[in-house]
C-alpha cells in the first residue's frame, strides 16, 4: 500500500508541474496577444494649427494631441479627447480636471479644463480637454517613452462618468513626428 502511495505522490507532482508549465505558457501567449501595436500618427494642419495626434489602445476614439499655433511653433499644448454616454458630463465643461500621466515608473499630475463636450448625435460624447502647454522636460520624458498611461483622478464623479478613466496611448516615434508638426507648422502648409 505504501508503494501506491508514493507512485499517487509522484503522480501529482508531475501532474502539478505540467499544470504550472501549462499555465507559465498560456501567461507569455495572453501578453504577446495584448502587445500594443506601434504608434499610429496622423498629422494635419489647418485655419494656423498643426495637430499630431494618436489614438487610445483601449478605446480607439480616444485621441492624445499636441497643437502647435503658427505664431508659436516650438511651443506643444496637449489636446486630449476622451468619450462618456452619460448626459450628465455637461455640468463639467470649463471645470479643471486632475490627470495622472503615467510614463514608465514615473507619473505626473497635470491640471487640464475641460474645454469642449460636443454630441456625436448617435455614439458617445466627446470630450476635449486642452491648454496645458508641455515644458521641456515633459516633452523630453514623452519621447523617452513608447506609451503614455492617462488616468482621470479628479473629480472622481466626472472619471464615473467617463467611457474609461484611464487610456494607454502608444508614443513610439513622437520625435520624429513631433518634428515634422514643427515644419509643417513654419512652412504653413501640408506637404
Amino acid at each position: 500500500m505504501a508503494f501506491n502511495t508514493k507512485k499517487i505522490k509522484v503522480l501529482q507532482a508531475i501532474a502539478f508541474a505540467v499544470l504550472i508549465l501549462l499555465t507559465g505558457i498560456q501567461y507569455e501567449h495572453d501578453a504577446q496577444a495584448l502587445e500594443i501595436p506601434p504608434a499610429d500618427w496622423e498629422i494635419t494642419s489647418h485655419s494656423g494649427l498643426t495637430q499630431y495626434s494618436t489614438n487610445g489602445f483601449y478605446i480607439d476614439n480616444h485621441e492624445l494631441s499636441f497643437i502647435k499655433t503658427e505664431h508659436s511653433c516650438d511651443a506643444d499644448i496637449l489636446y486630449l479627447s476622451l468619450t462618456s454616454y452619460q448626459e450628465d458630463i455637461h455640468r463639467f465643461e470649463d471645470e479643471i480636471i486632475t490627470i495622472k500621466i503615467t510614463l514608465g515608473e514615473h507619473s505626473e499630475l497635470i491640471y487640464v479644463p475641460v474645454l469642449n463636450i460636443a454630441d456625436s448625435g448617435v455614439g458617445p460624447q466627446l470630450i476635449t480637454l486642452t491648454n496645458f502647454h508641455l515644458n521641456t522636460l515633459f516633452l523630453e520624458d514623452l519621447s523617452n517613452n513608447e506609451s503614455v498611461l492617462v488616468e482621470i483622478l479628479e473629480p472622481s464623479i466626472f472619471a464615473e462618468l467617463l467611457t474609461s478613466d484611464k487610456e494607454l496611448f502608444r508614443i513610439d516615434g513622437l520625435s520624429q513626428t513631433r518634428q515634422k508638426a514643427q515644419n509643417l507648422c513654419r512652412s504653413g502648409s501640408i506637404s
